[in-house]
């Protein structure tokens, strides 16, 4: 082999590691700041059930939130859902309670 393409290779080699770092790094940026990821930590924080975390999924679907985490700011969301005569309502009051504790009006 020639020294021309060793240093080719050595140079094509290099790019490629460049290019995965930057990929890395830009990967790793986005799941820092990511709704998803920080609605997953606050969940873990509270030690959410599977269940809960996904009915708290549905309510923040069904309210189109673009920060799902807002469900663990502001408890109306939670008291509106357990008003309902919707069958879930007495879910919905359980995780009120867990996320705030008891609110008094």
């Amino acid at each position: 082999m020639s020294v021309a393409a060793i240093l080719v290779s050595l140079l094509l080699g290099g790019l490629l590691c460049v290019l995965v770092i930057a990929l890395i790094r830009r990967f790793l940026r986005q799941q820092q700041h990511s709704p998803r990821r920080l609605f997953q930590e606050l969940c873990r924080a509270h030690r959410l059930l599977r269940r809960d975390v996904q009915l708290l999924g549905l309510l923040a679907r069904k309210h189109a939130l673009e920060q799902p985490a807002r469900l663990f700011l502001e408890p109306s969301f939670l008291i509106s859902a357990g008003n309902k005569s919707d069958p879930r309502a007495a879910q919905f009051q359980v995780l009120r309670r867990l996320i705030f504790g008891e609110l008094t009006a």
